[in-house]
């Protein structure tokens, strides 16, 4: 995440809550209470916090990212939903190996929600989903569609699922679902 590249929107994006239902797709991935999990570029996050109600406060909920205000609006929202106890917070450049300073083999779930087609070194943020989430973890997936839309990232700023498919089995990652959350994404769980 540490160098963006200079993503133009076709229109203002949508609040991804409009279209996505986080507390769904963590139905479907299987997240269960006294998990460890972490979304890694977390931006507003609606998906951390709808995990950080999922493994409650016998779990552990990261909220990683590399804008500050990301993270101190996560906080926030955090502490209104009585949340402060579950989320925590981690500053890191994530097309830097290590970056996140999370233990190796460490997460039951990482995910990666609309992050890789904002950034260039997504071997790398995909390595290090790999390097904190433990053997028979699950890595979550979900980008934009390359087709037309009339918002969202210009198509030649989005990563194919087929891509995504093949940096996962570089990684030697098991894809066990993958499904639309959206008109507008694909979702792909890998696990390790």
């Amino acid at each position: 995440m540490g160098s963006l590249l200079a993503t133009t929107f076709e229109t203002p994006m949508p609040c991804i809550e409009g279209f996505i239902k986080p507390k769904e797709v963590l139905d479907r991935v299987g997240l269960k209470q006294g998990q460890k999990t972490a979304d890694l570029g977390c931006g507003a996050g609606f998906f951390i916090l709808a995990a950080a109600s999922v493994v409650g406060e016998k779990g552990q909920a990261y909220a990683v990212d590399i804008q500050q205000s990301a993270l101190s609006a996560v906080e926030d929202r955090a502490h209104m939903e009585g949340l402060e106890n579950v989320v925590r917070l981690v500053w890191a450049d994530l097309e830097t190996a290590g970056s996140t300073k999370l233990a190796d083999n460490f997460l039951d779930l990482a995910m990666l929600v609309d992050v890789l087609f904002q950034n260039k070194k997504l071997e790398e943020i995909l390595k290090e989903a790999v390097r904190i989430t433990k053997p028979g973890g699950e890595i979550l997936i979900i980008d934009w569609k390359l087709k037309d839309l009339p918002f969202g990232p210009l198509p030649d700023q989005r990563i194919s699922e087929h891509d995504v498919k093949a940096m996962a089995e570089e990684q030697g990652l098991a894809l066990v679902d993958s499904w639309d959350p959206s008109p507008y994404h694909f979702s792909l769980v890998y696990k390790k």
